[in-house]
């Protein structure tokens, strides 16, 4: 189980999300995670235009990047992510 860490930039807004991924490698999970930063607001024909380390979308006013990907277990996830 893995981690992935991933930025949306939408103007002056930034948002960060953790999502959890189910691969046996590392590098199976960051493959699983660049396709989905990839293809974050739609499916093969609304891939973003890759540039400066991530993807644009709507006409390069919102820019999606993967900021991490690492090794986790459900219990240190939920740590994380309880208030």
């Amino acid at each position: 189980m893995f981690m992935a860490s991933i930025q949306e930039v939408n103007g002056e807004q930034e948002y960060k999300q953790d999502a959890i991924i189910f691969a046996k490698t590392l590098a199976n999970a960051t493959k699983k995670a660049e396709k989905s930063v990839r293809h974050w607001y739609g499916d093969d024909e609304d891939s973003g235009k890759e540039e400066g380390g991530g993807y644009y979308f709507l006409g390069g006013r919102v820019h999606v990047s993967l900021e991490n990907v690492c090794p986790i277990t459900a219990d240190e996830f939920i740590r994380r992510h309880t208030l």
